[in-house]
């Protein structure tokens, strides 16, 4: 008989040293996740730990720079990797009058990336603010940029302003014509000054129709005139009326 059989482990052991193994394994990735997906940073007794060496920004810029947007930053990432709260380093940004929205990310182990994108003016409100093609204001100027369009309108109504104004650009485009301003009056009539000068009016009711025609007319009988006319009142149900500018000076 032999009396110095091979020692055996039994299953049960085994299995529970490799469940020990596999707790403390899933125990780290769910920490790491944690820093990771909540900005639990601020918990940490050393904030400095693996501090952030390089942030990388990226986007198109035509108002602000990126050294500016660097130097903005430099406060707000002076913690370490996890201690960095992303989110309101987004924040802080999209807070910028410039920009629109920004995306903020960690990229192991010491970098930031910065996601841009800004605002886009597409017209001046009221003669102050710049608003974007959302109809949102988000900037107020001292004067008004001579490449912008001026849109004028009564209190809460910019959105609906933008709105017809992106409308009726795009439907007379084609024909050349630039809006220079476009005004909603207390009686919601519209009226157009183009770039050439000229005014036309397109009245309350069905105005969408009116600027359309108003586009069929200068294709067919006013574009070799325009130089010669004030205003163009599209408000007859069947017609327009034209003031020619000789006619104005006599006036």
């Amino acid at each position: 008989m032999n009396r110095f059989a091979p020692y055996q482990v039994s299953d049960a052991r085994v299995g529970k040293k490799q469940l020990l193994r596999m707790s403390a394994i899933v125990s780290v990735c769910l920490l790491f996740a944690a820093f990771w997906l909540f900005d639990i940073g601020d918990l940490l007794p050393v904030k400095n730990v693996l501090p952030i060496h390089q942030v990388r920004i990226e986007g198109e810029f035509s108002q602000v720079s990126k050294e500016e947007l660097q130097s903005y930053l430099v406060d707000r990432v002076a913690g370490g990797f996890f201690a960095v709260n992303v989110k309101q380093v987004q924040i802080d940004l999209e807070s910028l009058p410039w920009i629109y929205k920004a995306s903020v990310r960690r990229v192991w182990p010491d970098t930031l990336t910065v996601s841009v994108t800004e605002q886009h003016a597409v017209a001046v409100w009221n003669g102050r603010g710049l608003v974007n093609p959302l109809g949102e204001q988000f900037i107020l100027v001292d004067s008004i940029p001579s490449d912008l369009p001026l849109l004028v309108g009564p209190e809460g109504t910019m959105a609906t302003v933008v709105g017809y104004y992106t409308a009726i650009s795009r439907m007379w485009e084609a024909e050349g014509i630039e809006v220079k301003k476009l005004t909603l009056d207390d009686r919601r009539a519209w009226e157009v000054q183009t770039q050439d000068g000229l005014q036309v009016y397109l009245g309350r009711r069905d105005s969408m129709a009116k600027a359309e025609r108003f586009a069929n007319v200068y294709r067919n009988v006013l574009a070799d005139r325009i130089g010669s006319l004030i205003k163009v009142d599209m408000r007859y149900t069947n017609g327009f009326a034209v003031l020619p500018r000789a006619a104005s000076r006599g006036v």
